[in-house]
């Protein structure tokens, strides 16, 4: 039996004054939530990823890079310049995502800065 895929992400609205996106994804089912990604705009038409989660018992299963697919089409799409986050150097597991979709490691410490450069794809 195959995994159910990701199709969906749902924006969380919230009040005007409070500029942040919380997209929450879910399965093919539509029933199952499998994680949550928060994206604040940052300045020079960027965004920061505060939040890229997967929900515990639903890691390793690939979602990580359908709901990275979703971000960064989304991104483009808002003509978003970068996106930059902040992740703990032993969290291996986001950082090989990260790394993967061509994020660059900027600052190199405990917690690491990451960011990516988005171009017209």
């Amino acid at each position: 039996m195959s995994k159910p895929h990701l199709v969906s992400a749902e924006r969380v609205k919230y009040p005007p004054r409070n500029p942040k996106d919380i997209y929450e994804f879910f399965d093919s089912t539509g029933m199952k939530q499998l994680g949550k990604v928060r994206l604040v705009p940052a300045g020079m038409g960027g965004w920061y990823l505060a939040d890229f989660m997967i929900y515990k018992k639903y890691r390793g299963n690939g979602y990580a890079n359908e709901m990275m697919d979703c971000v960064l089409k989304l991104a483009r799409k808002k003509k978003r310049k970068s996106i930059f986050l902040w992740v703990a150097a032993t969290n291996t597991t986001a950082i090989k995502v990260y790394e993967k979709y061509g994020f660059s490691r900027i600052v190199d410490d405990k917690v690491c800065m990451y960011i990516l450069l988005l171009g017209p794809k």
